[in-house]
């Protein structure tokens, strides 16, 4: 999920993520969320990412060395 910028919404779409059931198990769901931040400032944005990325197990956190876009 490309992410700049967007505390006001990341919350709700993340959940909405994490919330699906996985179609291969009813145990361990097989999936992992990417959030990729594109040099987000906005303290909100970098507060959700950082504790989801500490604490959510199927989501991985990687940050863009530079601002490249949603396509970059």
């Amino acid at each position: 999920m490309p992410v700049f910028n967007t505390g006001q919404y990341l919350e709700e779409a993340i959940a909405s993520v994490l919330g699906q059931a996985s179609p291969f198990s009813d145990d361990m769901p097989s999936y992992e969320l990417l959030l990729i931040d594109d040099q987000s400032t906005d303290p909100l944005t970098l507060e959700i990412l950082d504790r989801h990325g500490r604490t959510s197990p199927h989501v991985r956190l990687m940050k863009n060395q530079r601002g490249k876009g949603a396509a970059g």
